[in-house]
C-alpha cells in the first residue's frame, strides 16, 4: 500500500505542478506502477492515468480486430461487423472466431449481412450468417450442429424418461405376486408443471390370499434450470438432453 498526500499549492507553483506525491520514493513507485520515468510532481489526471490500470483489469475481447475485414465502402460498419462476431461466437457450436468479413452476395450498402467463420470443438472451420441490423443468425438449420427441433427433443426426453421408469418399475414390483400391467405402452405425460414430466402407470397384483390388487405408479422427472451458459456448454459437449433427476412412488388405486 502507499499513501499519496495532498498539499495545497503556493501560489508561485504553476496548475501542472499543484499536486505532489511524496510517500514513496521513484524506485518504490516504479515497482508499484511499472512506469519506466521518474516521477515527483504528478498533476491529478497524471495520477489518476498512472493508477487506473494498477487498481482495475480491463475487459478483453475475445475478438481479434486483425481478424475482421470490410471493404472500403462499408468500413463505417466496422462496430457492428465486431458485434456479428461476438453473437456468433455466443452461438451453440462455435467455440472460437477464425475472421469475419462482409457476405457480398447477400449484402447491400444500407443492410450488410456477416459471414464469420468459426470453428467448432471439433476444429472444424464453417460460416456463421449474421443479419448486420437485427444481428439475427441466418446460418441454415442443417448447418448447425445439434439443430434438432423442440418437437425432436421432447421425444427423445419422453424416450428417455420412460426407459427409466419401465426399469425402476421393473425393479420394484419383481417379486409381486398376479402382476399383470395395464399401461403397456408409454402413456402420455403430465407437463402441467414447468420442467416437470410425469408419468402415471397402471397395473395390478394380489396378495398371498389371491385378494386382488390395484396400483398406479407414478414416475416423476425434474429438469435442472439452466443457464444460457450452462446450455452452451453442455451442447457443445455434445449432450443434448438437460440434467434431471426422478422419483418414483407407488399407491394404491381405486378402480
Amino acid at each position: 500500500m502507499f499513501t499519496v498526500k495532498w498539499r495545497k499549492p503556493s501560489s508561485r507553483l504553476s496548475t501542472a505542478r499543484s499536486l505532489q506525491l511524496t510517500a514513496y520514493s521513484c524506485t518504490q513507485l516504479l515497482e508499484v506502477l511499472a512506469v519506466s520515468c521518474r516521477l515527483s510532481t504528478v498533476s491529478s489526471a497524471l495520477l489518476t492515468i498512472l493508477l487506473g490500470p494498477a487498481l482495475s483489469f480491463p475487459a478483453l475481447s475475445a475478438i481479434d480486430d486483425s481478424r475482421l475485414w470490410l471493404p472500403k465502402n462499408y468500413e463505417h460498419y466496422f462496430s457492428k461487423l465486431r458485434r456479428a462476431a461476438r453473437t456468433a461466437e455466443k452461438t451453440d457450436r462455435c467455440e472460437s472466431v477464425v475472421r469475419g468479413q462482409l457476405h457480398q452476395e447477400r449484402s447491400r450498402p444500407d443492410h450488410p449481412v456477416y459471414r464469420i467463420i468459426c470453428r467448432d470443438i471439433d476444429r472444424v472451420t464453417y460460416s456463421v450468417l449474421i443479419d448486420g441490423l437485427t444481428y439475427e443468425d441466418l446460418t441454415p438449420a442443417d448447418k448447425r450442429k445439434n439443430s434438432l427441433s423442440a418437437a425432436q427433443l421432447q421425444s427423445m426426453r419422453d424416450d428417455k424418461y420412460w426407459e427409466i421408469c419401465q426399469r425402476e418399475l421393473s425393479a420394484r414390483t419383481g417379486k409381486m405376486m398376479g402382476l399383470t400391467w395395464l399401461t403397456e405402452a408409454m402413456p402420455a405425460p403430465d407437463r402441467s408443471e414447468a420442467l416437470k414430466e410425469v408419468f402415471a402407470v397402471d397395473f395390478n397384483a394380489h396378495d398371498i390370499q389371491k385378494q386382488p390388487l390395484r396400483y398406479r405408479a407414478y414416475c416423476t422427472f425434474t429438469r435442472e434450470q439452466e443457464s444460457d451458459d450452462e446450455k452452451r456448454r453442455r451442447q457443445r459437449a455434445g449432450e443434448l438432453l438437460a440434467p434431471f433427476s426422478y422419483s418414483v412412488r407407488i399407491s394404491p388405486r381405486r378402480q
